[in-house]
């Protein structure tokens, strides 16, 4: 997916992302708020409701 194809997000939207664990062996949907939308690289960074922040690949945040 390219860049152009992938939605715009704005610092405080709240969003869903998917995580996978390094082996793929369990995955896990979290919801969080975008705390830097373009933090390099296709990644972005994203706090969840529990204070943690992920930095998800774009192609793995959805708006909620």
């Amino acid at each position: 997916m390219s860049k152009a194809e992938t939605p715009e997000f704005k610092k405080g939207q709240r969003v869903t992302f998917q995580i996978v664990s390094p082996k793929g062996l369990s995955q896990e949907v979290l919801k969080g708020t975008v705390s830097d939308p373009d933090s390099g690289r296709g990644r972005m960074k994203v706090k969840d409701d529990a204070g943690d922040e992920f930095s998800p690949f774009r192609k793995h945040v959805r708006a909620a």
